[in-house]
């Protein structure tokens, strides 16, 4: 008896690969495993670090359009508590995921000969990045039994059936089904027989390769269906319902018994719940025709109220709770904010942002994420103003919705939080208060006292006046004005300053410490360092720095600010020394405003001959003098110096 063998096994192989000519290549695993059997796909769903967890798995096959096959979500909760979901136009009960066992496993049961692919497992987590893993499934098909024919009337052949002795036997063993196809031998009293030859057969398999849980009207997708095992090449035709499709198809023989075709389908809406069907015969031999059918489901583009149809990406909006209004929230409230999503297929994300950057769940923050439609902020500060918006993600896109303006009300405070600031002044001199504070909505009034001696005075209104916000200054900025005369020395003190508006009273005044003014403190932290440059870009010669390419040694000083005595400081001096003679080389002069450090003047000394020792003395100066000097000595021209300060 003529036979045909065939091992099968559930898991073949599991080879690692990866993909060329990529940037970043994403692992491939080779896993085999027999139709009707259970198939596992392992993913690798372990984070880096004991405080991670995983927050979603993704399951994509082929990377056909991009939308999941089988999700796992577990945000908000643990791994063993998380949802499922099957897509049932794919594997419906089919498929689980296991995540007690690693790695973890998606796993199949019973695998279907439609269930080749490449599959792709991405695994979000909390924090750290997404991964991707790769599976290349191949489907084991056994095939059927064989069978053994007599005659050229395919007559079944019976076992110790009578033949006549001389005349012609032809047996015809057929073997239906199988992938990859069966090897089919002859064998005679126990030894292989080789005489045979092969017949047109037909074909083996059919199999539409890219199917897709849904498609979307009016776009244009590439079906590919595959058919294996015809000899002759099998015809591949597609249809709808009862309907052929024609001269929209690319046929294409990939090798000797393996035929392609590509069909170019643009579906409609009257196409969904209809049959597309990839058909495959071999035209010499009857009834060897081979049917796969996919069951459509089109998803019908959005509509505005115009019935002008767009993307059939989510439809998003953002509102504030009913019971709030938006221009009447104060420093304390709590804040929620809902987003509608309309979306045809159902969205399976939603993020919220505040200011174009992502919120997250934050118990310090008092940021909260109830549901996943839902926003709470808790005790809102000034901090929390800004423009909110939420985006919904489905498998035909993502959609953000138009941004919500929250605006926060708050009582006065001083601007840029500062609140004592130090005044100098002279006897009988006016010098000008002004109170800055930031509030919302605007300040109704403003109070301003006067502290001397442990006496608390109120200043008149009459003697303050409001202060318009500069160009400059954003519109929550306010002042007041205090022309304060200083007559004698019982006028030195403290000025504060509140301000009022319709949330409440400014808790921590806006201070001014008046005090006698006086000569600048001296400089601070003086140090100075040798520097080589061009000559001609040192001395300012414009015209000469493009050719000039002499080279000069220099003297940088560097200072930082004492206190200024009460008034503005005016400029910087620097007077150079000889120390071996003590006489007076040279001084220079520092604009204030000109000083390019922010914290103090930066001087540049020419002209000092280099083993020479100098002497430096450094002044800072406002309108009552200048301040005693800083010293630095002894200064002598090197490689490289630096030199440490000695007040007097």
């Amino acid at each position: 008896m003529d036979e045909v063998t065939m091992k099968a096994n559930g898991i073949a192989t599991t080879t690692w690969t990866g993909e060329e000519g990529h940037k970043s290549a994403i692992p491939m695993l080779d896993v085999s495993a027999v139709a009707g059997f259970k198939a596992q796909i392992p993913c690798d769903i372990d984070p880096v670090s004991r405080s991670e967890v995983v927050s979603m798995v993704f399951w994509y096959k082929d990377e056909r359009g991009g939308e999941p096959i089988y999700s796992l979500d577990a945000r908000g909760k643990s791994i063993a508590q998380a949802k499922l979901w099957s897509d049932p136009y794919v594997f419906g009960k089919r498929a689980t995921m296991r995540t007690s066992v690693e790695p973890a496993k998606l796993e199949i049961d019973p695998l279907e000969a439609a269930d080749v692919g490449v599959y792709r497992c991405r695994v979000d987590y909390k924090n750290s990045p997404t991964r991707n893993q790769k599976v290349n499934l191949t489907v084991i098909v056994p095939p059927n039994k064989p069978v053994i024919y007599t005659g050229a009337g395919r007559s079944l052949a019976k076992i110790l059936q009578s033949f006549n002795e001389g005349s012609e036997l032809s047996l015809l063993c057929e073997v239906i089904g199988g992938s990859p196809p069966p090897k089919v031998t002859w064998h005679f009293n126990g030894a292989m027989d080789d005489t045979y030859t092969l017949e047109h057969v037909k074909p083996l398999l059919v199999n539409i390769t890219n199917k897709r849980a849904h498609l979307s009207a009016l776009r244009t997708y590439e079906i590919e269906c595959t058919s294996s095992g015809s000899r002759p090449e099998a015809v591949i035709t597609w249809w709808k319902g009862n309907h052929q499709v024609k001269h929209m198809a690319r046929n294409f023989a990939d090798s000797p018994n393996i035929t392609r075709s590509v069909l170019s389908y643009v579906p409609t809406m009257e196409d969904d719940g209809k049959y597309l069907t990839c058909r495959a015969e071999n035209p010499v031999v009857p009834d060897s025709a081979l049917e796969n059918r996919w069951r459509l489901l089109v998803y019908c583009k959005n509509i505005d109220s115009l019935g002008t149809k767009f993307s059939d990406s989510p439809i998003v909006t953002i509102k504030l709770g009913l019971s709030l209004k938006a221009n009447d929230i104060n420093e304390g409230d709590d804040v929620y904010f809902e987003c509608d999503v309309q979306a045809n297929p159902k969205a399976y994300k939603l993020v919220w942002y505040k200011d174009g950057k992502e919120l997250h769940q934050n118990m310090t923050a008092r940021i909260f994420l109830p549901s996943g439609q839902s926003l709470v902020l808790r005790s809102v500060t000034r901090n929390s103003a800004g423009e909110y918006s939420c985006m919904a993600v489905n498998v035909e896109g993502k959609s953000t919705s138009r941004p919500v303006t929250l605006e926060i009300m708050y009582a006065p405070v001083c601007k840029d939080g500062s609140s004592t600031q130090v005044v100098g002044a002279l006897k009988h001199e006016t010098i000008s208060l002004v109170c800055g504070v930031q509030s919302k909505p605007p300040p109704i009034t403003f109070h301003w006292t006067f502290n001397n001696s442990g006496e608390l005075m109120n200043v008149p209104s009459n003697r303050f006046t409001p202060v318009k916000p500069l160009s400059l200054i954003t519109s929550h900025w306010h002042g007041s004005r205090l022309n304060y005369t200083l007559a004698n020395d019982m006028d030195y003190g403290t000025v504060a300053c509140w301000a009022k508006n319709r949330i409440g009273v400014q808790k921590t005044p806006c201070l001014f410490q008046i005090i006698v003014a006086g000569k600048p403190y001296p400089l601070q932290n003086c140090t100075a360092l040798q520097s080589t440059g061009p000559y001609a870009y040192r001395m300012g010669h414009e015209d000469l720095k493009a050719t000039d390419s002499r080279d000069a040694d220099w003297l940088i000083v560097r200072c930082s600010e004492g206190f200024d005595g009460g008034l503005p400081l005016t400029n910087y001096e620097l007077e150079v020394y000889s120390e071996e003679n003590v006489y007076h080389v040279n001084t220079i002069y520092l604009n204030h405003t000109e000083r390019s450090g922010s914290s103090g003047p930066v001087f540049e000394v020419p002209g000092l001959e280099p083993g020479r020792k100098y002497r430096l003395h450094l002044y800072a100066v406002n309108a009552k003098g200048r301040s005693d000097p800083v010293v630095l000595e002894p200064v002598t021209l090197k490689a490289v110096a630096m030199y440490t300060t000695v007040a007097f």
